[in-house]
């Protein structure tokens, strides 16, 4: 998590709407993972495969895009 707040420490501290529900997504998974794994349900194997599977890459495509972004704003001084 400490991971996908960089962007938003870069930015001035600001989290757009996007940013925020995607940080509720991901509290909402990571407590659908605690409760799986503290019952032991059968569907704990398949939610950790979606979330390696889908959910990692998007996450660093995501920061990637705007670290990008965030480098191509600023402006750069001449040498």
């Amino acid at each position: 998590m400490a991971f996908a707040c960089l962007p938003i420490f870069a930015t001035g501290h600001r989290i757009a709407r996007w940013e925020g529900a995607l940080f509720v997504a991901y509290y909402a998974a990571y407590v659908a993972y605690l409760i799986l794994a503290s019952t032991r349900h059968a569907a704990l194997p398949p939610l950790s495969g979606v979330m390696l599977g889908f959910v990692l890459p998007i996450t660093v495509v995501t920061l990637i895009v705007l670290w990008a972004r965030q480098r191509a704003a600023v402006p750069r001084g001449r040498s």
